[in-house]
């Protein structure tokens, strides 16, 4: 996908996971084309108008908080709500469809056939990466520049904050926002539930 000329890169990253979790079925050689998945999935088509109804499962302690049901609104990500609901769904089509074809897809057929006890042989490695940004090699760049000058700009904040000065915090600051009502660029007045 390359879309860093028309995009910022968090908008990017947004359309990425999109199409990730629309074409994983396809990513992880599960199916041919993404289309053929029965399993759940969204499709482009649902942003905007589908309402997934979920029941609280039979299997909830009788003690359990959970609601009898709720709703699931798949909705159009902030970040691209500069787009018409079809662009987004044209573009979207797109990129699943240039997702390429597994080599060996293990098909519905065989899925359906597989025991839901299943487990691999093999244990996972486990990895010491915990990455905080994804992707290619110039979005990551430039994804890991915003990242340093949020952190940058957040840690003069917080040491005058610290300080009793009055400042405000970089746009994606959440947890000083609501928890002690800092100001944060870009956003209205602190929630009430602040202190």
């Amino acid at each position: 996908m390359d879309l860093s000329n028309e995009l910022q890169p968090c908008d990017v990253t947004v359309i990425e996971k999109l199409v990730y979790t629309m074409g994983n079925a396809k990513t992880s050689g599960l199916v041919s084309r993404w289309t053929q998945w029965e399993g759940s999935m969204t499709k482009p088509e649902d942003i905007g108008r589908r309402v997934v109804r979920v029941q609280r499962p039979a299997c909830a302690s009788s003690r359990s908080t959970l609601p009898a049901s709720v709703e699931l609104h798949v909705t159009v990500p902030p970040s691209l709500e500069h787009w018409t609901r079809q662009e987004l769904i044209e573009m979207l089509r797109g990129e699943l469809k240039s997702i390429p074809r597994p080599s060996k897809p293990i098909g519905m057929k065989r899925i359906r056939e597989q025991s839901i006890w299943d487990r691999p042989k093999t244990k996972a490695k486990k990895s010491a990466i915990n990455p905080h940004v994804a992707g290619g090699k110039e979005r990551r760049t430039a994804m890991i520049a915003l990242l340093k000058a949020f952190r940058a700009e957040y840690k003069r904040a917080l040491e005058k904050h610290c300080d009793g000065e009055d400042c405000v915090f970089p746009e994606g600051t959440w947890k000083m926002r609501v928890l002690f009502g800092v100001k944060v660029a870009g956003c209205s007045d602190p929630p009430a539930q602040a202190a």
